[in-house]
């Protein structure tokens, strides 16, 4: 009886070990998952911040232009009321300057 016992006492902790190990075995899993994904998210990050001031550099240049339109307009529209009011055009620098 006392071997029977013992027997089953030794089955039921080899049975609880491959369970813990198991267990311990999905998380490391789990974990190193979990690792993947951090690492893949950060690449991603990284890549939309370096693409984030690649099109803020291009916003830039953009206002820049638009800004300089802006003048070049005023220029033009300057013009246009002095032909109006003298009846001669006057000279303008081409746009954009050389």
């Amino acid at each position: 009886m006392r071997v029977a016992a013992i027997i089953l006492l030794i089955i039921g902790v080899g049975i609880a070990a491959y369970f813990v190990y198991r267990a311990v075995q999905q998380d490391q899993i789990a974990k190193a998952e979990a690792a993947h994904q951090i690492s893949d998210l950060n690449a991603r990050i990284g890549k939309l911040q370096s693409d984030n001031d690649l099109l803020h550099n291009q916003l830039a240049k953009v206002q820049e232009e638009n800004y300089s339109l802006k003048g070049y307009n005023d220029v033009l529209l300057q013009a246009l009321q002095t032909a109006k009011a003298t009846g001669r055009v006057p000279i303008i620098k081409p746009y954009p300057p050389k």
